[in-house]
This record gives structure tokens, C-alpha cells and sequence, in this order.
């Protein structure tokens, strides 16, 4: 019955995307964060069900005369150089067929991404699409909340197989990326039930993260809870303080001593295997892109890159950072594109937010600007600890940001053009503005 209903969504979306791509891109968007196809059991699992969201989408958007347009942003160009960064990096990799498959996923990603800057072109469909990757991601944080306070924290989290967040530890960085838009979708709604809704559904998203066991996302957890209590505003601060305060009474009463045990090696990390051997991957991924200016490729860990470059040859694994990933993978020109791409976009919802300071029509915009930096601040902590470079959710938080800036300044340039349309008249021509006069 899953599988019949998966399927049944994918076709009808498929059917829609002809005359409206938008809704392509949301199915698209919806299988590659949720994978609800690999929630069932049967045929589903195995049929290509992103790729026929996607080619409905492209062949939508060729007849779509209401699609925005793609460069919007210098970051738009960067995310492209990295792509074709990757690829060079993949002709000259170490092992070319299992870099190849590596490269054919990352764009797929990045084809999905880049198909939401001309499609995503209103506020509307920008809200529609933060509620969607909520849900999709958050539908594991709540299942997993539950999950934890019924085991008293005793099992690890997990979450679905087959997909980037299959992982106890990539599934805690996600939801903690998705925690702050859960406030802004609280913020941005008018209806109390869903309101309630949504702080509870946080709260279980931060017990989640505890039942991981992980951590990273555990020093992810206490930057994002940190820095939300500092970027919400004054009234709201009430609700950050009660997820807050329900976090920690879960972690102080359900979870195990196990559990802190754990959570202590942190200070402790010299005598930890895991952590020594994340060490020993980070020496080899810099000792490979100091030897290897393209780096080793997609996936670069093998019994080769470890014999040749890291310190204990015989502990290999992946780098479980987002830096030293992209560092063994694509050497230092990958890693100076991957972090120039995360850095511009900081200050360009750094921009957004100054743009829509003080200003009632923007509220929703200067929210939502804050969380997706929130949202970063929870990547770039968590993942200094996970091998999540190339996630679905990070690289489409970088387009809504895009997104977001391109809109706040459409929407202020059509108010000033209606309050004084002679602005742009005298702005774009060489007629001087004492010439021009209304026509009576």
C-alpha cells in the first residue's frame, strides 16, 4: 500500500510539473530529503522516482513563460565553478569509476538546487518550500523524540536507510539545521494549533538529537540553542526558553549515564579511538592535498590514500568533517569554493537582515534571514564532525538565501517605483530629472 501511494504522488506531481514545474521541483524536494520511498517495502525502493520528478520539472520549465531567472547571484556562479571543479577533480581522481558515481549524485543535487532559483521566484512559493523541508526532515526529528523519551534514551536514533541522514550522526546535524525554521514558520503563521504544533514538534526535534548519541550534533545543540536565545526577539524569547528548558530536563532526566559518559570524551578525546581516528583521517587528507593538487576525488578514502598519507595507515574511514572532506576530495582550491560559497552567503543574509531591520512588511523576510543563519551555524559546528559536504539540504539553504535576498530587493524596488515612479524614469535615463514632468 506504500508503494502503490508513493508512486500514485509521484505520477500525479509528474502530470502537474507539465503545466506547472513548481510542483515538480516540491516532489523532487520532498524525495530527496524525506526518501519516502524508502520507507516502504516493496517496488517503490527501487524505481527512479527523483529522476522522473525531474525530468517533468525541466520539461515544465521550458514552456513555463512565469519562471524566473537562474543568475541571480555571484553565488550562483561560485556554486557552478565548484561544479565544474569537482569534475576536474574527478577526471584526474585516484579510483575515476567510484569518483564518477560520486560526481553523478552531487549533481543530481546541484541540478535540483538550480532549478529552484527560476522557480522559487515569490514569497509564497519561498514559505511553501521551508515547510516542506521542515516536514521532511522534521518528520524524523519528531519520530524520533518520541522514540527516545519511550526507550529513555537507551537506543540510538537512526534514520532512514539508503539516504544521506541514514546515519545517528548525519541525522542529528539535519535536524538541527531544520530546528530554526520551525521558529520561523511559527513566527510566519497565524493559526495557534499550528503554532503549538510546531514548538512541540521542536522540542521533540532537540530530544531527537540527544537520542543520537552523537557528539558533534550534542556541540551542535548547545550553539544553535545558544545563539537562538540571542537572535530572538523579545516576546518570542519565552518560547526558546520552554523548548530549551524541555531539552535539557529530557537530557538531565531520561537520558542514561552511558550517555554522558559519552557526551565527557569530548574533553577526553586523546584517549577515544573514534576521535583519534578522525584525527588520523583529517593528517591524511591534508597530507593528500598537499601532495595532489586536484585531490583524490569523491570518496577519497581507500587502503591506497591511507597507506600513502595518513599517519596510521591502517585506521581508514572517512574524514567525518565537512572540511576535511572536501579538502581530501577536491584539495584546496574545492575547499577555498566550498568555504568562499558558505561565507558569501553568511553575509548576504547578513545584508537581508540589515535590509529588512526596523520594517513591518519585512518581518517575515528578517526572521527568516536569522533562522537560515541559525540553520548554518548548526551546520558548520555539527559537520566539523560529519562527512555531509555534499547534502541535499545544506546546498538548498544556500539557494533560499539567494533566494530571500533577491526578493526582499525586488519587492522593496517596486514599492519605491510605486511611490515615486519618476525615480526610475530620471534613474535610467539621460533626460534631467527638472524636464520630466506627469502627464496631466
Amino acid at each position: 500500500m506504500r508503494d502503490i501511494s508513493i508512486v500514485a504522488i509521484v505520477f500525479s506531481c509528474f502530470v502537474i510539473s507539465l503545466r506547472n514545474p513548481y510542483v515538480g521541483f516540491m516532489s523532487w524536494e520532498w524525495l530527496s530529503l524525506m526518501t519516502p520511498h524508502m520507507l516502504a517495502f516493496g517496488f517503490s525502493q527501487t524505481m527512479p522516482v527523483a529522476q522522473i520528478a525531474i525530468i517533468g520539472t525541466l520539461v515544465g520549465l521550458l514552456m513555463d513563460r512565469n519562471k524566473g531567472k537562474l543568475f541571480q547571484h555571484g553565488i550562483v556562479i561560485l556554486q557552478l565553478l565548484f561544479l565544474v571543479w569537482v569534475t576536474l577533480t574527478t577526471v584526474f581522481a585516484i579510483y575515476p569509476d567510484s569518483s564518477q558515481t560520486g560526481l553523478i549524485k552531487f549533481s543530481k543535487i546541484m541540478l535540483g538546487m538550480f532549478l529552484s532559483y527560476p522557480l522559487v521566484n515569490s514569497r509564497e512559493r519561498l514559505n511553501w518550500l521551508v515547510w516542506l523541508i521542515y516536514f521532511s526532515v522534521g518528520f524524523y526529528g519528531v519520530k524520533g523524540g518520541l522514540f527516545t523519551l519511550r526507550s529513555g534514551g537507551g537506543d540510538k536514533v537512526w534514520g532512514p536507510a539508503g539516504s544521506f541522514i541514514g546515519d545517528n550522526n548525519t541525522l542529528a546535524c539535519a535536524l538541527l539545521m531544520i530546528m530554526p525554521l520551525g521558529f520561523y514558520l511559527m513566527t510566519a503563521t497565524k493559526h495557534p494549533k499550528i503554532k503549538n504544533g510546531l514548538i512541540v514538534s521542536m522540542a521533540l526535534i532537540g530530544v531527537s538529537v540527544l537520542g543520537s548519541n552523537s557528539r558533534g550534533a550534542f556541540l551542535g545543540l548547545l550553539a544553535v540553542l545558544l545563539f537562538w536565545m540571542k537572535n530572538v526577539p523579545g516576546k518570542q524569547k519565552i518560547i526558546a526558553l520552554l523548548v530549551t528548558a524541555f531539552i535539557a530536563a529530557v537530557a538531565l532526566i531520561f537520558m542514561p549515564q552511558s550517555y554522558w559518559d559519552r557526551m565527557n570524551t569530548v574533553k577526553t578525546y586523546d584517549k577515544d579511538d573514534s576521535a583519534m581516528g578522525r584525527i588520523n583521517a583529517w593528517w591524511c587528507t591534508y597530507n593528500l592535498a598537499m601532495d595532489r593538487f586536484t585531490g583524490a576525488g569523491f570518496d577519497f578514502a581507500s587502503p591506497y590514500t591511507f597507506k600513502m598519507y595518513a599517519p596510521n595507515p591502517l585506521d581508514i574511514h572517512t574524514a567525518h568533517s565537512i572540511y576535511f572532506q572536501v579538502l581530501g576530495d577536491h584539495g584546496f582550491v574545492g575547499l577555498g569554493l566550498f568555504l568562499l560559497i558558505l561565507f558569501w552567503t553568511w553575509i548576504l543574509l547578513g545584508k537581508t537582515i540589515r535590509l529588512t531591520k526596523a520594517n513591518e512588511n519585512f518581518i517575515w523576510a528578517n526572521n527568516l534571514a536569522r533562522m537560515t543563519q541559525l540553520s548554518f551555524i548548526a551546520y558548520c559546528t555539527a559537520g566539523a564532525f560529519l562527512s555531509l559536504p555534499y547534502y541535499d539540504l545544506y546546498w538548498q539553504l544556500v539557494a533560499n538565501s539567494v533566494i530571500l535576498h533577491t526578493l526582499v530587493v525586488k519587492i522593496k524596488a517596486e514599492a519605491s517605483f510605486a511611490a515615486d515612479p519618476l525615480k526610475d524614469i530620471t534613474k535610467n535615463t539621460k533626460i534631467p530629472a527638472s524636464f520630466v514632468r506627469p502627464c496631466k
